[in-house]
Parts: C-alpha cells; sequence; structure tokens
C-alpha cells in the first residue's frame, strides 16, 4: 500500500513520510561502509516506526549509496534520527562519507496504484 499523499504546501500531519539520501563514500572505505550501512539498516528496520529501509548501490560508481526510507510519519522519522544506533553509526562512518544529501519527500503526486482521472 502508497503512503498517504500529504497536503499541498509541505503541511505532513499524520502522513507517511519519505526520506532518501545520497552517500558518496571514499573508495579506500567502499566495503567497511556498505557493512556497516547493512548493519544500520537492519536495526532501522526494526523500529516500530519504519515501514522501508532500502540501501542500494551504484552500479558504475560502486563509492554511491541509495538509502530510500519510509516512516509512519514525521515523528518516527524524528526518533529515527533520535536514536542511540543512528547516532553510532554516524560516529562510525565519519571518515568514510565524502559527500552526503539528502531529501524528505511530499507524496506520492501521483502514484501507480491511483486511478487515471
Amino acid at each position: 500500500m502508497a503512503p498517504e499523499a500529504a497536503p499541498a504546501g509541505g503541511d505532513r500531519g499524520n502522513a507517511a513520510i519519505i526520506h532518501t539520501a545520497h552517500l558518496d563514500v571514499f573508495e579506500a572505505n567502499i566495503e567497511s561502509f556498505r557493512n556497516r550501512l547493512l548493519m544500520h539498516a537492519a536495526t532501522s528496520r526494526a523500529e516500530p516506526g519504519c515501514l522501508r529501509f532500502d540501501v542500494y548501490q551504484e552500479v558504475e560508481r560502486p563509492g554511491t549509496f541509495l538509502l530510500f526510507e519510509v516512516y509512519r510519519d514525521a515523528a518516527a522519522l524524528e526518533a529515527h534520527r533520535a536514536s542511540v544506533h543512528f547516532a553510532a553509526f554516524r560516529r562510525d562512518v565519519e571518515g568514510w562519507v565524502a559527500e552526503r544529501r539528502w531529501w524528505t519527500w511530499n507524496g506520492p503526486l501521483a502514484s501507480r496504484a491511483q486511478a487515471s482521472p
């Protein structure tokens, strides 16, 4: 089932929230980072508010990782960010990540699961 769409203007209320992150890792740390990230993902999936936590590794640039996370609501995402295991993950990989970009998404604005008008 697709997450509930958020109202226009970013007022998420109790809607599910999608968070994505692109992490570029130094070449010397790719395998160590991958292993630590997979541990973090498994722990995150066990959080009561985490509905999905997928990890992808870019084919042509193996030092680039995509995280696709879905949380029950904004409070669940904040609980994730405040967790002990999140702080430990950030501390453990601190020197391995060259660049970190992340986004929080409203949506879906449209979905394949939605009927056509």
